[in-house]
């Protein structure tokens, strides 16, 4: 899927393409979404501009986040993806050349919904170039991020709520939804680091102006700021998943206290019916007209005496 954008009074308008066509001439930035090879001929031969297929980025992704060649600047960096039930980090490919800037992606992200949904509601001054697109794109990266740590911050408090509280029982679903929020953290940080990198390697390139460099030393100390929430939120879950993980332990070991204990109070009666159950032909109680009811005053004396003695050294 291709949209291209145009600059309309400050605005980024956004134009569905469907031809070849409907490409236009005056388009500063070109997303595309899991291009077929029509669409990328479509590319080639409006812009003159040949892009890597799946295979080449995968090698790319591999082995260089940032390169030059005949083709533009390319940049390749993680985005967070947190529409599906799973998260997860897809890789965008980034192309500057010939004062346009070409996106490549194989799914539609929440973060470039989130920047072209604020484009097309405010104006910008300054968005007027593919560089600042392209930094326009790593702030709602991070401002995706925050909307996700905070969120986190929510959750992990009502966890802590549930987990901390008398009427807690069902602990498998909360040690499942602290495993969700480590993988997600998780993710976030490798996406974080990602951005610092590339960022980190575009501001020693010099291919930004004086001002564009300046708007990038800013993205690069929000990023520092996330570090210690980051660390804080891995402590918060370790913290939970430690304390979850000890209430079924003590839970664990109350059920295995009362069969031991109930083996132990049965265990006399027990002892007591397998004596007089035994098949000798002299056991002088089996002549004796009382004989069966003193057993079972026997057997009830003989359990409750253990009862007794637990209950009063406090073990039940």
């Amino acid at each position: 899927m291709l949209s291209a954008f145009i600059l309309e009074s400050g605005r980024l308008e956004r134009i569905t393409v469907n031809s070849q066509e409907d490409l236009p001439q005056q388009a500063i930035w070109i997303d595309i979404v899991e291009p077929t090879d029509e669409e990328n001929q479509w590319i080639k031969t409006v812009y003159q501009q040949q892009l890597p297929h799946e295979s080449e980025m995968e090698a790319i992704e591999a082995t260089s986040r940032f390169y030059l060649d005949e083709n533009g600047t390319h940049i390749n960096s993680f985005f967070l993806h947190d529409f599906e039930e799973h998260p997860q980090n897809f890789s965008v490919a980034f192309i500057l050349n010939n004062n346009r800037l070409f996106t490549i992606h194989e799914v539609e992200l929440t973060t470039f919904r989130l920047f072209r949904l604020r484009a097309r509601r405010q104006v910008f001054t300054d968005l007027n170039t593919p560089q600042t697109i392209l930094l326009g794109l790593f702030e709602a990266k991070i401002d995706h991020v925050a909307d996700i740590i905070e969120e986190m911050y929510a959750t992990l408090e009502e966890i802590g709520k549930s987990v901390l509280g008398k009427a807690q029982k069902d602990m498998e679903s909360t040690i499942t939804e602290l495993a969700k929020q480590e993988d997600l953290i998780g993710k976030v940080r490798l996406s974080i680091l990602d951005q610092q990198r590339i960022l980190s390697v575009l501001q020693r390139q010099r291919i930004f102006n004086e001002t564009l460099v300046q708007d990038l030393r800013d993205i690069l100390q929000d990023i520092d700021s996330f570090s210690p929430h980051i660390s804080f939120l891995f402590e918060k879950i370790n913290f939970l998943m430690d304390f979850s993980l000890s209430l079924v332990n003590i839970q664990q070991n109350k059920i295995i206290k009362i069969f031991s204990v109930a083996a132990v109070i049965f265990l006399p009666p027990t002892l007591v019916a397998s004596i007089y159950g035994m098949n000798f032909e002299f056991i002088p109680e089996l002549k004796w007209i009382g004989g069966y009811p003193y057993v079972l005053f026997l057997m009830l004396l003989s359990a409750l005496t253990p009862y007794w003695y637990f209950k009063r050294r406090g073990w039940l």
